[in-house]
């Protein structure tokens, strides 16, 4: 769910940072009707009230029903959408002067929901007539909107993938797009959720689809994009050199070269009136197949996809934005509890070696 993916992102993004330390990090539970019922009172015992918002977000559809039915409609409903007179898509060329990626700037946020409110794939067990799966976060731009903050949008769909093509003539779009690859999990959790649930989890248990950093630079300039990686890179070196004294100069600089820069150092780079979606194309061959090759076990759900439309996946990009825009969370500052686990309960550390590696 998207909890889950969001408690995930805070282990990420508290691992990558040797400052943080867990009194950092609190239980937070969003007060709103309907979201979550707490029925241990002892959890919220400390509780304080605190803004709720998504600033500094990177939002992203990474679980999906795989579904044939779906999938053509989801893809049906996206080429007759960017059909409109209304939607117009200008290619963006790589340094190589090859297409990269098709942008379009819609008039207002309207005009961004539309893409929310297309049918889709996107798998969550809490949104039972799969209408609201971006209710609050449409609400919280609504809100933002009024103070004239994240206004400015660019609607992106990645073209350069490596997978198989979409021709112009399908598209109906200026430019053969080449498919993304996502590929399974090696995770057991993960290739059953696919095989008996017919649920597949892009990143597995890093709940990622981005591209890579590169994707959130879209709204930038090329002088802009160049001062933030390099500042990127020095930050990197120091940070290896303090961390790796004895390593020597050119081990330390190979490491900088082959580190990619993340994407929240261009995605906070943005003004706080600007946002980016980016919508992925996934090739549905790929999704049945790990890093060995296809997986046997997910053979029978693989052959009742009859449709050769793609995997339509979403990453939403937030820069920071005012705290005082949002809803509210009760957030306990402070909280131990003895817990008697099973061993049937506790899930295979495979799964979260994932999360701890990136």
């Amino acid at each position: 769910t998207a909890t889950i993916e969001d408690l995930e992102e805070k282990f990420i993004e508290m691992n990558r940072d040797p400052a943080n330390t867990p009194e950092n990090f609190s239980l937070r539970v969003l007060k709103h009707p309907g979201v979550l019922k707490i029925t241990r009172a002892s959890i919220l015992k400390n509780a304080q009230e605190v803004n709720w918002s998504y600033s500094d977000h990177l939002i992203q559809t990474t679980k999906f029903k795989i579904d044939n039915r779906k999938l053509q409609e989801a893809w049906s409903a996206l080429l007759k959408h960017i059909s409109s007179p209304e939607v117009n898509f200008e290619i963006k060329y790589d340094e190589t002067n090859q297409p990269d990626y098709l942008e379009y700037q819609p008039e207002n946020i309207n005009n961004l929901f539309d893409f929310f409110h297309l049918p889709s794939s996107f798998y969550d067990p809490l949104d039972k007539d799969e209408t609201n799966h971006f209710s609050g976060l449409e609400e919280y731009i609504k809100l933002c909107a009024k103070e004239n903050k994240l206004t400015k949008w660019s609607i992106v769909i990645k073209v350069s993938g490596t997978g198989p093509s979409i021709s112009k003539e399908t598209s109906g779009l200026p430019v053969t797009i080449k498919k993304t690859i996502r590929r399974s999990s090696m995770s057991k959790r993960w290739q059953d959720e696919l095989r008996y649930n017919h649920v597949f989890a892009a990143g597995g248990g890093s709940s990622n689809i981005l591209g890579g950093g590169k994707d959130m630079q879209i709204r930038l300039e090329p002088s802009q994009i160049e001062t933030i990686t390099k500042e990127f890179k020095e930050q990197l070196y120091k940070d290896l050199k303090l961390k790796y004294p004895n390593a020597s100069k050119n081990e330390i600089e190979s490491r900088v070269r082959n580190t990619g820069a993340p994407e929240k150092i261009y995605r906070r780079s943005m003004t706080d009136k600007e946002g980016v979606l980016i919508i992925y194309l996934m090739d549905v061959d790929s999704i049945f197949q790990d890093k060995k090759g296809d997986i046997s076990s997910v053979e029978s759900l693989k052959n009742t996809i009859t449709s050769d439309a793609p995997l339509i996946g979403y990453a939403i990009g937030i820069p920071e934005i005012d705290s005082t825009i949002g809803g509210n969370y009760l957030e306990s500052s402070f909280h131990v509890e003895s817990m008697d686990v099973d061993d049937d309960e506790m899930e295979s550390f495979e799964d979260y070696a994932e999360v701890l590696e990136l």
